[in-house]
């Protein structure tokens, strides 16, 4: 019971605990009577479930209304409940652009440390409620918001009152919220949290706009991040930009994630060992856990790579032993057999791989399946593996493994391509069977287009069935002599 109360997926359990008969609805739906008063030992109920509330979402929005009798149950809480609401709450979520100031700061106390406006808001409402947000809950150490309801850009009151307003919080560890995902921070506030002890989670927008101040403030100067995400906008060349990573001396970096919106300078496409500083740099981060790298380019999405990587490139990483999830996406690197069992080795923890392939490097020659089986041998925490496959031709031939790599217990592989993939329905049955010998427990996901399949289920002879027809269903578009790919 307990556990069912400690995260409020909306306040409709409190107004169940309510003192019964107490609010009524007159007029329109938006318009709500309260028609009694209430009693101050009618109230134990509520107290004794509201003390158990760790977590609420505030929901409602223009399509999704909320009822009226909800609306008034949150003035009732309010105008003649005493004591402080939910005493133990330590996350709100505001997802509603209908409640007012008032119904938000009700819940706003001395336990609270994350305060999330998923909902826009007016420039003005969004000012006040972080402002009471600070002086309520002088504790709270994530803030997140969306974009406000007007736009804002070029408003330099609007960005001096917001700067006031972010940097006025003691605690701050972390800023989120869907705003910030395509606009970047004043860089006032960069400034301020660069100088923080105890900034954690930095997500942060870099374009050719505000890359001078982002060298001025230098990111070195956050030594307590644990948490990065960057999204670089326009970039020109990979090297130019290294110098943000070469500044970084949070030696407790363990969650990374770098996007680049690659612009090449030409149209010739860019050598890969442009990226060779990226990953060395990568390398002195020992305590990583995750790292999502992704490379992409708007003008040349057909890819922007030249040639293609000795997948030895990825050696800086294996200095972060305790690696749980890596994703490379759009990286020209090209998964062997041997870098296969070089990267078990080195990541014994791995729990999830994913390798997408660049569009435009030698695609590989085959689906190393039985490669994937050793890895899988080798990481037994390993359950989600995401692999690009390139067009694989009718002569491709299955390889049975030895008898001493037993059952894996990964639960998930998705097959993931760029390319047109198809295989003939014959060797269907040798692909079930590679998978009920080596990957018995995987759900087997592959993802062509809009396509997606998965293949899950407890009956052998039913699971080997499904496969060999949704291999068969790929074969179709490629049966002709002239441009079928198999």
């Amino acid at each position: 019971m307990d556990e069912m109360w400690r995260t409020l997926p909306g306040i409709s359990p409190l107004i169940l605990c309510l003192p019964a008969a107490k609010i009524s609805t007159a007029g329109t739906p938006k318009k709500a009577i309260i028609t009694c008063s209430l009693l101050e030992e009618e109230w134990a109920r509520f107290e004794h479930h509201a003390r158990r509330v760790e977590a609420l979402v505030l929901h409602g929005s223009d399509w999704l209304p909320m009822e009226a009798a909800e609306l008034a149950s949150l003035d009732i809480i309010r105008n003649y409940y005493l004591g402080p609401v939910l005493p133990r709450l330590r996350s709100l979520t505001v997802d509603s652009i209908q409640h007012l100031p008032r119904h938000v700061e009700m819940f706003m106390g001395q336990s609270l440390v994350g305060f999330d406006l998923r909902a826009s808001q007016p420039p003005p409402v969004l000012i006040a409620l972080l402002d009471s947000c600070r002086s309520r809950s002088p504790h709270v150490s994530h803030i997140g918001f969306a974009h406000p309801r007007q736009d804002v850009h070029g408003d330099m009151e609007w960005h001096s009152a917001f700067t006031r307003a972010v940097c006025a919080f003691e605690h701050l560890k972390s800023i989120g919220g869907t705003y910030w995902s395509y606009h970047t921070l004043p860089a006032e506030v960069i400034v301020h949290l660069s100088h923080s002890p105890t900034y954690e989670n930095l997500s942060l927008t870099i374009k050719e706009s505000n890359v001078a101040i982002c060298r001025s403030t230098s990111l070195g100067s956050f030594a307590s991040l644990t948490v990065l995400r960057l999204h670089l906008a326009e970039a020109t060349i990979p090297s130019d930009w290294k110098h943000l990573f070469q500044s970084l001396r949070c030696a407790g970096l363990q969650d990374l994630s770098l996007s680049i919106v690659y612009q090449p300078p030409a149209d010739e496409p860019t050598a890969s060992s442009e990226l060779i500083p990226w990953l060395e740099t990568l390398g002195r981060f020992h305590d990583l856990r995750s790292c999502w790298l992704m490379f992409e380019s708007v003008d040349r999405p057909s890819g922007i790579w030249s040639d293609c990587l000795d997948p030895s490139i990825l050696r800086p990483l294996y200095h972060a032993p305790g690696m749980r999830q890596l994703s490379l996406s759009r990286l020209p690197i090209k998964l062997t057999s041997p870098a296969c069992q070089e990267l078990a080795g080195a990541w014994p923890h791995l729990s999830a791989l994913s390798l997408r392939c660049a569009l435009d490097v030698p695609p590989v020659d085959r689906l190393p399946l039985e490669d994937l089986a050793h890895l899988a041998c080798r990481c037994p925490q390993l359950e989600h593996v995401e692999v690009s496959v390139a067009p694989i031709t009718a002569d491709w031939a299955w390889q049975e493994l030895g008898h001493d790599i037993p059952p894996s217990k990964m639960r998930r592989l998705s097959f993931c391509t760029d390319f047109h993939l198809a295989l003939p329905a014959h060797t269907a049955p040798k692909v079930a069977a590679f998978f009920d010998t080596y990957f018995p427990r995987v759900g087997v996901q592959y993802e062509w287009g809009n396509i997606d399949a998965v293949l899950d289920g407890e009956d052998r002879q039913q699971r080997r069935e499904a496969f060999a027809l949704v291999l068969q269903s790929r074969s179709k578009p490629w049966e002709s002599e002239e441009d079928e790919l198999i």
